[in-house]
């Protein structure tokens, strides 16, 4: 699975898994592929039902934005990649939607910093 293979990085939040890594592990087990395929693809169809309003925008959004952005996040050189290769149209409209939230993720998982530690 996904999370087995890449768990190290998914697990340590916002953080982007190496494109060579994700090769590496496609290389070695080459049903990877299809299981990311199939995980990005999902993402892509939630994100175009929210995109072109199909799907009520407030559930969506509270039920998987920042997981959304944190997948995109995590598996964003490999979508670059993949683009580079097969075509600049792969997953955009889930890039959409990581672009929509990225800020609100950010904020939502900043520390919370005491007003009082601003001033001396």
């Amino acid at each position: 699975s996904l999370q087995r293979e890449f768990g190290d990085f998914i697990n340590e939040g916002l953080k982007v898994i190496p494109l060579e890594v994700i090769q590496a592990s496609i290389a070695a087990k080459p049903d990877l592929r299809k299981s990311l395929h199939k995980y990005l693809n999902w993402y892509e169809r939630i994100a175009r039902g929210y995109n072109y309003d199909i799907y009520d925008k407030k559930i969506v959004a509270n039920s998987i934005r920042f997981i959304g952005v944190k997948v995109f996040h995590n598996y964003k050189e490999y979508i670059e990649c993949r683009r580079a290769l097969h075509s600049q149209t792969l997953w955009v409209e889930f890039e959409l939607f990581y672009n929509e939230f990225k800020e609100d993720f950010a904020l939502a998982h900043s520390p919370v910093h005491n007003p009082e530690d601003m001033h001396p």
